[in-house]
């Protein structure tokens, strides 16, 4: 016999002695305790927020008492009871509740063949009557799940509850809903369970209602805000036309559950649905309420008032929540309520909101007390962070000019990345063009020769040098990306004019002072993308081998005995491997780097102890005051040099704001060390 223990507020539930008795008291009492269906109808003028709950659902646990899983059956109890001690909703419904209750049931077995195979069906079913050993086993193959004779039954009372409340937005019963089920759906695929989910409750109700109604629901919104991927949900609907998924998610190239590429910007669906997927990966952890908001404004809820919905359904993980430990993002109770609010200006107000993931008690309890504030109409708190980070501005820049292919309303538009046309040029080859022009009318500054054979059609007209730059005493060696070009293009098709365009090239500064002093001087532009080149081109890689061969080649067999660095954005980790694989302390004076918005890196190397103290001693590294580091101090700092803050964000932005800094420090050192 299956382990059991009582529905207790104060520690894991698995399954109760009495559970089959409950359940089918409950199947008879639940038209006694919850509000009848004559009753709803007469507060139909008044129309209320609905909202399903029912405790057999934490019928569904792990074998083991003491195991402490993620998937705690105390979660949906402790969204309940948030919302009933906020004083929405009683256990013995009310006409003053906010919330009308709705009766939960089964999924049959026809609506589960809408979105799962029968074979699916058959595995989960067959666990009510497997021993608690075939159950233990079953648990050690499956991907991340576990079982008990209850499950099955919790998943199709889960599945069956959010169609229900499904259906009572759909009717008109209430004005929107929050079925808070467990266990959640949206990582179980058409073919197999999986990531804590059995069947897909979602996928399941949006193919019900679309059937069901196909007069008041022709297109469907999902909008997923788990911070798992949900893959399940994608995967159902990836060729349908009529659903719209859309899922914001911590991503990091897939590394993150549920470790597919499925979740990656650049699958938008297929067939007819291509376009009505759309995948909002985040790179990291610690993603918050600015950076969600940027994502709703910018991508989210313009793409939905272009696709028009009939109805709205939320995935409502609360995984993303501030506090979860798996999540490990920084999303508050109020960034919930505020997309909750925006999500309600869609569809006429049908809004459905279906539990999914949430691992905190205490996180996913508030959280969901802030989703249930904005059904009912409480407006939401003030957000607690409103700007987005630079992993949220360059993640959604890259979803726009995906997206663009197949809505109107996104912008940028997308330009494919090898245009057919013979008359189609990059502009960053026709500006380093330009600049090797203008700086050899200026100032004789020429070609340097790259002849190595994996070098030289990359950097082919990107490296220059003074034509004297073998014989000067200082030589100053400035690596960086190509500059930036400002203007407001068409917003219909992405052109720019070009009476109205910008170039903004804060290396002409650097050349400039260097070529007054009469120093010498090698200037690399580091371009992010080759054009022509048809082998893959890892631009980090390519830097570093560039300035080891440039060293080798060409520094190190100078006359220069005060060199200086200057880099930045990516350009700073050529750098920073130079110094760790050459011997360059007897010549190199300081070394400048500009991070920008480049994560911090500090010096690797274990071959000369005393490098870090001094790469510490030799370095000005500038680092937005944002910057993680500022906040935790880094372990070893020296290895990551003397570290200044700025308020500037990209490293061309601050090779402009600090070029009067540096380049009066350079003139200190050249000073103090008797240098001219």
């Amino acid at each position: 016999m299956v382990m059991e223990k009582k529905l207790a507020d104060d520690g894991p539930t698995t399954v109760t002695p009495w559970s089959v008795l409950l359940k089918k008291e409950n199947d008879v009492s639940n038209q006694e305790t919850l509000i009848s269906s004559e009753d709803a109808a007469s507060l139909e003028a008044i129309k209320k927020s609905g909202l399903c709950y029912d405790p057999r659902m934490r019928f569904h646990a792990t074998l083991n008492e003491v195991d402490d899983h993620p998937e705690d059956p105390r979660r949906v109890l402790r969204v309940f009871e948030a919302i009933r001690k906020a004083g929405y909703v009683s256990n013995t419904p009310s006409p003053a509740d906010a919330f009308l209750r709705l009766p939960s049931r089964e999924a049959t077995l026809e609506e589960l063949l809408r979105v799962h195979t029968p074979e699916m069906y058959e595995k989960i079913t067959k666990t009510e009557l497997m021993s608690r050993e075939d159950l233990a086993n079953l648990e050690k193959i499956s991907d991340s799940l576990y079982f008990n004779n209850e499950s099955a039954f919790c998943a199709r009372l889960a599945c069956g509850s959010a169609i229900e409340t499904c259906a009572a937005v759909v009717t008109g019963k209430v004005k929107n809903a929050f079925a808070v089920v467990r266990p959640p759906g949206h990582h179980a695929e058409p073919h197999k369970p999986g990531g804590f989910c059995l069947f897909n409750n979602v996928s399941v109700a949006a193919r019900s209602m679309l059937q069901r109604f196909p007069d008041k629901v022709k297109r469907i919104l999902i909008i997923d805000w788990d911070v798992h991927h949900g893959n399940g949900t994608q995967m159902a609907f990836y060729d349908d036309p009529n659903v719209l998924y859309i899922s914001i998610h911590r991503y990091e190239q897939g590394r993150f559950y549920p470790g597919t590429v499925y979740g990656c910007a650049e699958n938008c669906g297929e067939g007819a649905g291509l376009g009505r997927s759309v995948n909002i990966p985040w790179p990291c952890s610690g993603m918050g309420d600015g950076d969600y908001v940027f994502a709703f404004q910018r991508v989210v809820m313009p793409i939905a008032y272009e696709f028009n919905p009939d109805l709205v359904i939320i995935s409502s993980g609360f995984d993303a929540a501030a506090g979860d430990h798996i999540g490990q993002c920084l999303v508050t109770p109020p960034a919930y309520a505020h997309m909750t609010q925006m999500l309600m200006g869609l569809a006429d107000g049908k809004v459905f909101a279906s539990l999914e993931g949430g691992y905190s008690l205490d996180a996913i309890s508030v959280s969901a007390l802030a989703v249930a504030q904005s059904l009912i109409g409480i407006p939401p708190s003030r957000l607690h962070t409103v700007y987005a980070s630079q992993h949220a501005v360059q993640t959604v820049d890259k979803v726009t000019e995906i997206q663009s292919q197949f809505w109107r309303c996104m912008r940028p538009k997308y330009i494919p990345a090898n245009p057919d046309n013979a008359h189609v040029s990059r502009l960053h080859d026709i500006i380093r063009s330009y600049q090797a022009k203008k700086l050899f009318e200026d100032w004789k500054i020429t070609n340097l020769p790259i002849l190595r054979d994996s070098l030289s059609e990359t950097f082919a007209n990107q490296a220059l040098c003074s034509n004297d730059f073998f014989q000067k005493d200082v030589l100053v060696i400035l690596i960086h990306e190509a500059p930036l070009v400002l203007g407001d293009g068409r917003k219909d098709s992405n052109a720019l004019k070009p009476s109205d365009s910008y170039l903004v090239d804060p290396a002409s500064l650097y050349i400039e002072w260097a070529m007054q002093q009469n120093f010498g001087l090698i200037d690399v532009n580091i371009p992010e993308v080759v054009t022509g080149e048809n082998k893959p081109y890892d631009m980090l890689e390519e830097t570093k081998k560039l300035c080891t061969y440039i060293w080798d080649n060409y520094i190190e067999l100078a006359s220069a005995k005060n060199i200086f660095f200057i880099a930045s954005g990516k350009a700073a980790e050529g750098v920073m491997n130079l110094i760790a694989s050459r011997n360059v302390t007897k010549t190199v004076r300081c070394i400048v780097n500009f991070f920008g918005s480049e994560p911090l890196t500090g010096l690797k190397t274990a071959s000369e102890d005393d490098l870090p103290s001094w790469y510490f001693r030799h370095s000005l590294i500038f680092v937005h005051s944002s910057d993680e580091c500022w906040k935790k101090p880094k372990k070893n700092k020296r290895r990551y040099g003397r570290l200044i803050q700025s308020e500037h964000h990209s490293g061309t932005s601050m090779l402009e704001h600090h070029y009067r800094a540096v380049t009066q420090y350079f003139s200190h050192l050249l000073k103090k060390n008797g240098a001219s």
